[in-house]
């Protein structure tokens, strides 16, 4: 029985942390898996801001800590609503922000971002909203050129690339141009490398005229 009392005060104690840490994680649709003590220890550290939060309130006088009622669900609804955006405020724009100071007089920078999610925000950084132009190389060598329209994960989690404007560089038949309206989804089973080429953001509006 004491085993059960000491389970629920631990989860009494990681459960309104864990749930700002998985709402914010889902909103962000954030890829990289934490194991069970990183994703624990992240819960309690949220919770313990939230019980900060409320204990101080506590002592105002404007909640009792001792009696669950309106007031002190109200609260930590709004705390833990507060927190959220505070959260993704961080890890979205504050986080990136410190990363690229501290690491402005690195000669290798290190990122949170798998290598193409890299390569192409470091791309986007610098062309804006122009597409972005690659080659992509399948297992049975063929190179196809088009630009990104989309990529990330599927389903099943794996990763793929969604190219549009598609051009077959190295058939060997004669080169056909597959039609504008059309693309192609690349899975990262059939793909044997992926090259950034020089941006050609006009290339649609004069293909189109």
């Amino acid at each position: 029985m004491a085993l059960d009392i000491q389970n629920f005060i631990l989860l009494f104690y990681v459960l309104p942390g864990f749930l700002v840490y998985a709402i914010v994680y889902r909103l962000l649709n954030i890829e990289s898996k934490k194991d069970t003590f990183s994703t624990t220890l992240i819960s309690l550290f949220l919770s313990l801001i939230i019980f900060s939060i409320l204990s101080f309130l506590g002592t105002k006088n404007l909640i009792n800590i001792k009696i669950i009622d309106w007031r002190l669900t109200l609260a930590t609804i709004l705390i833990i609503f507060v927190l959220i955006i505070t959260s993704i405020m961080f890890l979205k724009w504050v986080l990136p922000w410190l990363e690229n100071k501290i690491q402005i007089f690195d000669s290798i920078k290190y990122s949170t971002l798998d290598v193409f999610s890299d390569v192409l925000a470091d791309r986007i950084r610098r062309v804006g909203k122009s597409p972005i132009w690659v080659c992509v190389c399948t297992k049975d060598n063929l190179i196809y050129s088009g630009y990104v329209k989309r990529q990330g994960l599927l389903t099943d989690n794996k990763k793929a690339i969604y190219i549009k404007d598609v051009l077959l560089l190295n058939s060997k038949a004669k080169d056909y141009r597959i039609e504008e309206f059309e693309g192609i989804l690349f899975v990262e089973d059939n793909i044997k490398w992926v090259s950034l080429v020089k941006d050609n953001s006009d290339k649609i509006d004069s293909d189109k005229t």
